[in-house]
């Protein structure tokens, strides 16, 4: 696989995981800036990136605050997202 395979992939995934966070902040009721408000560290700029698929400074730790907030364990959103496809 190339270098642009790969970043393409990567886009996918980025674009599948904001997906999936924009669902369950749906499905729990709550806005972005509610979300965004209860995660430390990620703004409503970074939750808006996020499902967006464009949030580059994801990192473990605010993925699992992310996860938390949404009232989900983190493995749950990555076989959640796993189930979509790429669009």
């Amino acid at each position: 696989m190339d270098d642009d395979d790969t970043k393409r992939r990567y886009a996918q995934d980025e674009a599948k995981l904001g997906r999936v966070v924009r669902e369950l902040r749906e499905e729990r009721g709550l806005t972005d800036r509610e979300l965004a408000d209860s995660i430390r560290g990620i703004s409503l700029k970074g939750i808006r990136a996020i499902e967006a698929g464009e949030y580059k400074a994801l990192t473990y730790e605010r993925m699992v605050r992310l996860a938390r907030a949404l009232g989900v364990e983190l493995g749950a959103l990555f076989r959640r997202s796993e189930g979509l496809s790429a669009e």
